[in-house]
């Protein structure tokens, strides 16, 4: 998925529950391309359109994290699995409950150990 299509994805789901999302221009040059802040009790978000998609995408994932997929009233189900990936390699995401977690990624176990070493100087 690329990141344009990922910003938007999370545009979608931001705005249907209930979150605006805007982008205006930031006056003064910023190390960060948005955030979240609360105007009149109702979440906002505002994004800096000079900002890349990939660094738009970036803050919206911080304002999924902060807010929290129950609060949204998402699950993980509704997510796509590039968005699950991205929320879950950051490593910040609360997970409700595990079902709700994605699942583990399938690997192939170690080769077995047969106590023999590659030691160093021997």
């Amino acid at each position: 998925m690329t990141r344009e299509a990922l910003y938007e994805e999370l545009c979608r789901l931001l705005e249907a529950a209930g979150v605006e999302v805007r982008v205006e221009p930031f006056q003064r040059p910023s190390d960060r391309s948005g955030g979240l802040c609360r105007l009149k009790g109702h979440h906002l978000v505002l994004l800096d359109a000079g900002a890349s998609p990939a660094q738009r995408a970036r803050a919206l994932i911080e304002v999924v994290e902060r807010i929290g997929l129950p609060a949204l009233g998402l699950s993980g189900a509704a997510l796509s699995a590039d968005l699950l990936r991205q929320l879950n390699r950051r490593g910040r995401m609360p997970w409700p409950h595990p079902r709700e977690a994605p699942g583990l990624a399938r690997c192939e176990p170690p080769p077995p150990w047969h106590g023999k070493t590659t030691g160093r100087g021997k």
